[in-house]
């Protein structure tokens, strides 16, 4: 996994794409928010340190119902599809486990 820093503000992923990135947070606070009609935000739900975001909708290559807003500066690790690509090839225990999920 790689680490980069999002400014406040900043979205690790928008309503109506699909996941590029899966990611574990390591410092900060990043709010999980579905859109209303009349463009009012509902916040689903708050994450600090430690919670992964994305990951069904990153293994599954789901599209994305909502919006992931850093409500402060957040810290956090990331990893692509193409990594786990390559994990996957690697080790066999996890392309099983992966395949279950899927």
């Amino acid at each position: 996994m790689r680490r980069k820093t999002f400014e406040e503000g900043k979205l690790l992923y928008q309503m109506d794409t699909n996941s590029k990135h899966m990611y574990v947070i390591q410092s900060g606070l990043v709010e999980i928010v579905h859109k209303l009609d009349k463009g009012q935000e509902f916040v689903i739900e708050r994450l600090y340190r430690h919670s992964v975001i994305n990951h069904n909708s990153f293994i599954l290559d789901d599209g994305i119902d909502t919006d992931a807003k850093c409500k402060t500066i957040v810290t956090a690790y990331y990893m692509d599809i193409e990594t786990v690509k390559r994990l996957r090839k690697r080790f066999i225990e996890l392309d099983k486990a992966l395949t279950r999920v899927e």
